[in-house]
């Protein structure tokens, strides 16, 4: 999972970023979205298709059939409203210290109890573990380095 500021929600931008996921971590077979305009252009459904990238797009109103994209926001902004940023805080890094602890410390029941990370890189915890924290205590937990 990557979280990324956007500037504009664009057709042009959101396809910006795929293609930088993409040289990241490989072709994805399908992507799904909602049916917010910036999803549904012209544009994007036909760059996917030159991609051979299959566009799935949710029912209108349904947004349980983006659970875990749900999930995500849904913990990200539980967690975002107990701390208190100072004003000059630049957005991205405060997503990428989120990104860290979701995918790497944060256990997901899901997921038997283990991290993104770990069922992304098909490997399990190992070795001392190191309590991290972040946010003033809002994000903690046990991180286990390679």
């Amino acid at each position: 999972m990557c979280l990324q500021e956007l500037k504009t929600k664009h057709s042009i931008t959101i396809l910006r970023e795929i293609v930088k996921t993409v040289k990241h971590y490989g072709f994805p077979k399908k992507i799904r979205s909602d049916n917010e305009h910036c999803f549904t252009s012209g544009l994007l459904k036909l760059s996917l298709k030159l991609l051979s990238i299959k566009k799935q797009t949710t029912d209108i109103a349904c947004p349980w059939q983006n659970s875990r994209i749900e999930r995500c926001f849904g913990t990200f902004k539980q967690k975002w409203r107990q701390i208190t940023f100072d004003p000059y805080y630049q957005l991205q890094i405060q997503l990428n210290i989120y990104q860290t602890w979701y995918n790497m410390i944060r256990p997901h029941s899901n997921l038997d109890g283990r991290t993104p990370a770990e069922v992304f890189n098909n490997k399990q915890p190992h070795g001392k573990a190191k309590f991290v924290t972040a946010w003033d205590g809002v994000l903690s937990g046990y991180y286990f380095p390679d």
